[in-house]
């Protein structure tokens, strides 16, 4: 990712020099199986709960502070859960109305169920830091015990059954 705002690259040089464990996850992810997404620059990562206190602080440290729903509305999946944090990654909003803040959001591997021993290297995503994927198997499995943990009708199961049947089906 190029065009990755300086002080976000900073934010993942950091949390590489810390040896946190980031797993691609939503849209990267879904890209990745074969689901027809557009990306507007967003990242999603999974990270070892043992770190997720560390990974916040390492925000925290570059200015960053986690958004509350009013500041970014929920509009993926994972913004259902109510874990993780949220940043937005953009220095600031230009006069262009047009122009949609990118966030970057991090979430607890444990509520995914996939554990370490799982995932898989990526060679190259265009990040200033090492990023892990999840194959596909191990993930539809991780979105089918995510879906059945939520109430009938929710919205984050109804989004994590389209998930499933466009790519696990």
């Amino acid at each position: 990712m190029s065009d990755l705002p300086s002080r976000a690259a900073e934010l993942l040089k950091r949390f590489e020099a810390s040896k946190i464990l980031l797993v691609e996850w939503e849209i990267s992810l879904l890209q990745r199986l074969g689901y027809p997404l557009v990306s507007d620059g967003d990242l999603f990562f999974l990270v070892s709960d043992d770190q997720l206190e560390i990974a916040r602080d390492i925000g925290t440290d570059l200015g960053f502070y986690p958004a509350n729903e009013q500041q970014i509305r929920p509009a993926y999946t994972s913004a259902f859960c109510g874990l993780g944090f949220r940043y937005w990654i953009d220095d600031d909003e230009p006069l262009n109305s047009s122009f949609r803040r990118r966030r970057l959001v991090v979430l607890p591997l444990s509520w995914t169920g996939i554990t370490r021993n799982e995932l898989a290297p990526l060679s190259d995503t265009g990040l200033p830091c090492t990023v892990w994927t999840v194959p596909f198997p191990v993930a539809c499995a991780a979105f089918l015990r995510l879906a059945a943990r939520e109430r009938r009708g929710s919205p984050l199961r109804r989004s994590l059954l389209g998930a499933i049947q466009c790519d696990c089906v």
